[in-house]
């Protein structure tokens, strides 16, 4: 399904899986005299899912703003593609990475094909490939393009808009994808199945994925490492096994609240 997808000409490039494309060094972030996340050692793996779990107020959504350069760090780096994000241009380090957030953002003023196409459209491509592409990411979500193209936001389900969502983020095919609590405000049947077909999807296609929710059951279903953060510090890291089966205390009062 997705052998048919072209590299586009971004500044962040995949290189080959298991190695770092995203990588925390000694990262620290404040609020006054408070420190919110850190200080953080931690890389992501390319081409895996990594979900990052915690209460609120652990750090999660901060630790998504710092790989983006939404937030600065304090102390310490975060190093994307082998670069500080203080050394990015800000536009070209987002340009290169799709973001989903819980509540997906989609312009009201614009049809679904507008709203998907914003990124390649800003990185000029021409009207023939922007259009071919956006039908291409709506039907890799399972939206049909004759049908939704059309559409405005409000014309849409929730579990239609989010996955929306997702096409705008791979629209560009960016070789990072950075999710917050993305299918949150779904109801419970329509959010275990974008899970599973986000899941599908992921597996077939080399993206390093940073996902954020508080779902204990959501980072298990879809992560291949899940990271849990508890006052912006990490209590563990492991796979989805290791987590069910660990004796750490943290993890075991996410399990069992």
């Amino acid at each position: 399904m997705v052998r048919g997808f072209r590299q586009v000409s971004v500044a962040i490039r995949s290189s080959t899986v298991g190695e770092y494309m995203i990588r925390f060094v000694r990262t620290e972030c404040r609020r006054g005299d408070n420190f919110v996340l850190g200080p953080l050692d931690y890389e992501l793996v390319e081409g895996k899912v990594t979900v990052f779990l915690g209460a609120s107020g652990s750090g999660k959504t901060t630790t998504l703003r710092l790989i983006n350069g939404m937030a600065m760090p304090d102390a310490g780096s975060v190093m994307v593609n082998g670069r500080a994000t203080t050394e990015w241009d800000p536009v070209e380090l987002r340009r290169g990475m799709g973001y989903v957030i819980q509540s997906i953002g989609l312009l009201p003023h614009m049809d679904v094909e507008r709203n998907v196409g914003i990124v390649p459209r800003l990185l000029n491509w021409d009207r023939s490939r922007t259009a071919a592409r956006v039908r291409r990411v709506l039907q890799l979500v399972g939206l049909d393009p004759g049908e939704y193209c059309g559409r405005y936001p409000t014309q849409l389900s929730g579990g239609q808009a989010q996955r929306v969502g997702v096409a705008r983020a791979l629209a560009a095919d960016p070789p990072i994808l950075l999710l917050d609590e993305p299918f949150g405000a779904v109801d419970p049947m329509t959010r275990k199945s974008l899970q599973t077909e986000f899941k599908q999807l992921t597996a077939t296609m080399n993206k390093t994925v940073a996902f954020v929710t508080h779902d204990v059951n959501e980072a298990t279903a879809i992560a291949d490492r899940i990271v849990v953060l508890a006052a912006g510090k990490i209590v563990f890291s492991g796979t989805a096994d290791e987590f069910e089966s660990t004796t750490n205390e943290a993890v075991r009062n996410l399990r069992n609240p």
